[in-house]
């Protein structure tokens, strides 16, 4: 029997952030390390050449942010899945991310055993939310945009609340 291995690429600004989580697949046997970049324009690069499976990315990056790179490897290679890797909880980003194609959103501060779930979850082609934004999101009492999964939010289109119930409850499109 044939082990599977989920071909990984990590794109993030921040060298100490991308050097722990390198290091840190490096020793998962299920995942094998294709790539690594800096910013969305050179994710969109290595992603062309290397053709991971799952692209673990930054959202706020210079140069290209992470949705814009997102929405461009989605477009080259459409079966490549993006992990958003981040410390914002803003559901505009969360909606524009998942728009972009993003198969899913984590934390950064998310212990290791659930970016690995979150990892396996996305390759395997089903949606990941960390539980922490799954709460700020559907938490309405507490949440500044209060109300937006009920049909009424005029903010929010049909779509983006389908995009987000979907993302929440761990769906795939």
């Amino acid at each position: 029997m044939n082990k599977r291995y989920v071909r990984i690429m990590i794109v993030d600004d921040h060298t100490m952030v991308r050097t722990a989580v390198c290091t840190w697949i490096k020793t998962i046997p299920e995942m094998d390390l294709v790539g690594e970049a800096v910013n969305g324009f050179e994710a969109i690069e290595k992603a062309k050449l290397y053709k991971p499976e799952v692209i673990l990315m930054d959202l706020i990056m210079p140069k290209m942010d992470g949705i814009e790179a997102t929405r461009a490897i989605k477009k080259e290679l459409p079966d490549t899945r993006i992990l958003i890797v981040t410390s914002f909880t803003e559901i505009g980003r969360v909606i524009e991310s998942v728009r972009a194609g993003a198969s899913g959103f984590i934390l950064k501060d998310a212990p290791l055993n659930e970016l690995m779930d979150a990892i396996l979850a996305v390759a395997n082609g089903k949606s990941w939310i960390s539980k922490e934004l799954a709460v700020v999101l559907t938490d309405e009492e507490h949440n500044p945009y209060n109300g937006w999964l009920a049909e009424e939010t005029p903010k929010y289109s049909e779509e983006d609340i389908r995009i987000l119930n979907h993302l929440v409850k761990g769906l795939s499109e």
